[in-house]
């Protein structure tokens, strides 16, 4: 049974000689042996006039007697028990030898001890046994199965869990160990081995499996480094000489071991993943509707802790970027890029003020930098692409640059070129507003505003008075505007008239309604007659000439 001891148990008794006492009841102001529990041990003292004795003994309920089982000591110094006269008194005691206490420095008194110790309630299973072999085992219930097993052979260390035993206490094969030590030495299946193998590789631990393979797990500290890895090539013994997991004092490596050496004005390394050769890559592995952050902080509260922020929202598969808090990109799940909008309505959706550059105001801004000033049209375009037959090709149909008008260094006139193509051509220039503010139509074409016959054409031939084709044309030279026309008996390359610009007059067939010989006389004016046709009229007050200006200018 168990070994009980309990506080104020005193009783009398009046058995006399060196056998069982029979107990006579309890002393004023203390408790009976009852406390102790029947067939418990407990301490206990006898004291006779000027004799004691101090021992174990047991406690039984029928009778109400303690047998004095062991003696420690005695008043004679020995262990033999005194013989009692009949008027003494036995108590529950706490004898010195079995008491743990701190000595003078604070240091508690080790306890040493061979053999089993047992649960309080007296039984033989479920204890703790020690053996002259250095074995300390923790026995089960059924009292036929170590649960743990310790060894101290002088150098390695053995703990086993659930090893098979013959005997209390004695272990004949140990299975699922953990083996601390100095060697490598020899493993059974399902061994868990932890050995310092040499001063280079640091302390490994050597796993198996339930098939028995031998699989290599390393953890080493060496100069502020702390590797971690792990080896499967099940080859008994192996040494693992590579990590896959070095922490240094202020960087992490995953699979490598560079972190501390990459350097530069920029490198802030922290974490480095990858050997440097083949693919490597970090994944956020979050919920169907979860969120994947990676947050730059500045701070630990409120906004500081994602002043930059890259995150995907699984709940409807968008993505953001975002700078000073606040998300600056954004990508919905068809694709659509936004600049300054989590709603893009386009492919490309740019939102924001304009910018006054140069005189001139944008929300984006296109450059070229890769030609050199002098080069051929530097500056930065737009290209227009598009599908062109029914196997979804695509090609460019169009473009706008705006390009450096000149060569000269330092010279920053531009002008705005757009292009077309004819269909198995390449992009040629149509159009060109010059710095100069001219639209200049591919090299002097003419602007064509109608089809042919009547409606005619804008003529921009640079030189000479020739019109091209045989429909109306509308000359402008520096000096007058002339019209050709190809109806009324006209070809297209016979002048119609022409106004002056310098000179203030008109020459030609001007009529009204469109009547040739409808010219008026000389020295008159066309008049508006409001709604109706306009009429000459002779000019009042004012010189001919001038009058004439005038009329024109109306």
């Amino acid at each position: 049974m168990a070994l009980v001891v309990k506080d104020r148990i005193k009783e009398t008794s009046s058995t006399t000689g060196q056998g069982t006492l029979t107990l006579g009841g309890a002393v004023d102001g203390f408790r009976t042996f009852a406390d102790i529990g029947d067939g418990n041990t407990t301490y206990y003292a006898i004291v006779d006039g000027n004799n004691f004795e101090v021992g174990l003994g047991t406690y039984t309920a029928s009778g109400t007697t303690l047998s004095r089982d062991t003696v420690f000591q005695t008043s004679a110094g020995n262990t033999t028990k005194i013989s009692c006269t009949g008027d003494q008194e036995v108590f529950v005691t706490q004898p010195a030898d079995k008491a743990v206490f701190e000595d003078a420095s604070g240091v508690a008194n080790a306890i040493g001890f061979r053999g089993n110790i047992h649960p309080n309630n007296g039984a033989t299973t479920n204890y703790l046994s020690l053996k002259d072999s250095n074995e300390l085992n923790f026995f089960n219930s059924s009292n036929s199965s170590i649960k743990l097993y310790i060894n101290y052979d002088g150098g390695d260390v053995d703990i086993a869990q659930s090893a098979i035993v013959a005997t209390n206490g004695g272990a004949t094969k140990v299975t699922n160990n953990l083996l601390v030590g100095t060697d490598v030495g020899s493993y059974n299946s399902n061994d868990f081995k932890v050995f310092v193998s040499n001063a280079d590789q640091g302390t490994t631990l050597c796993l198996y499996d339930d098939s028995g393979n031998f699989h290599s797990a390393l953890i080493k500290y060496d100069t502020n480094i702390l590797s971690l890895g792990l080896n499967d090539s099940n080859t008994t013994n192996t040494i693992l000489t590579t990590s896959a997991l070095n922490i240094t004092t202020s960087n992490v490596a995953v699979g490598n071991t560079v972190a501390d050496t990459i350097t530069g004005a920029n490198s802030r390394p922290g974490i480095v993943v990858g050997s440097g050769s083949g693919n490597a890559g970090v994944t956020v592995y979050t919920g169907t509707n979860g969120e994947g952050n990676l947050n730059f902080a500045d701070g630990t509260t409120t906004t500081d802790t994602y002043k930059g922020y890259v995150s995907y929202y699984h709940y409807n598969n968008s993505m953001s970027i975002g700078t000073n808090h606040t998300t600056r990109l954004y990508i919905n799940s068809d694709g659509d890029l936004g600049v300054g909008t989590t709603n893009p309505e386009y492919p490309t959706h740019i939102q924001g003020s304009n910018v006054l550059s140069g005189g001139g105001r944008a929300t984006v801004c296109v450059t070229d930098n890769g030609t050199a000033y002098n080069s051929t049209n530097p500056g930065g375009g737009i290209t227009f692409r598009g599908i062109y037959n029914s196997s979804g090709s695509t090609t460019n149909f169009g473009t706008i640059q705006a390009v450096k008008a000149n060569t000269s260094d330092g010279d920053y006139a531009s002008d705005l070129i757009f292009t077309t193509r004819a269909n198995g051509g390449n992009l040629t220039e149509a159009m060109r507003i010059d710095n100069s503010n001219r639209i200049i139509l591919n090299d002097g074409s003419p602007i064509k505003w109608g089809g042919s016959g009547s409606l005619g054409y804008i003529y921009g031939g640079s030189t000479g008075d020739t019109v091209i084709g045989s429909y109306d044309d509308l000359y402008l030279n520096s000096n007058w505007i002339r019209l050709f026309n190809a109806s009324n008996g006209h070809a297209g390359t016979t002048e119609y008239a022409r106004f002056s610009v310098s000179g203030n007059w008109i020459t030609g067939p001007l009529g009204v309604n469109g009547v040739s010989s409808n010219y008026g006389s000389s020295g008159q004016v066309l008049t508006s007659q409001g709604n109706a046709s306009p009429t000459w009229a002779d000019a009042t007050g004012v010189s001919a000439g001038k009058a004439l200006a005038y009329g024109l200018m109306f």
